[in-house]
């Protein structure tokens, strides 16, 4: 995907905007902090930028925007399932639960 050609088009700030949603939210992801809420942003991000960038019409899906569909997909999974045993939300409820009062 090529970024809007010059900073006075319409697309320039969204397609930049995006950009950045998917590094932050990909980067919470990763490390697994506030991992449903940054996976649900990053779908929506998916869904919102899937018809805007890869489809000129609402068509079948072309080759690389069935890669973006399946990344939104599995957010989604991500939103229902969570991070995880081992991720930094599972340790940071562990630390809560032993921080409340008896």
């Amino acid at each position: 995907m090529q970024p809007p050609l010059g900073t006075d088009h319409p697309a320039f700030t969204l397609y930049w905007a995006s950009r950045w949603v998917q590094i932050f939210a990909g980067a919470l992801i990763l490390v697994g902090l506030f991992t449903r809420v940054a996976a649900f942003i990053l779908s929506v991000n998916f869904l919102v930028m899937f018809p805007y960038w890869y489809q000129s019409g609402f068509y079948w899906p072309t080759t690389e925007a069935t890669g973006f569909m399946l990344a939104s997909v599995v957010c989604m999974y991500l939103v229902t399932a969570g991070a995880g045993r081992w991720s930094l939300d599972a340790l940071r409820a562990e630390l809560a639960s032993h921080l409340q009062p008896r």
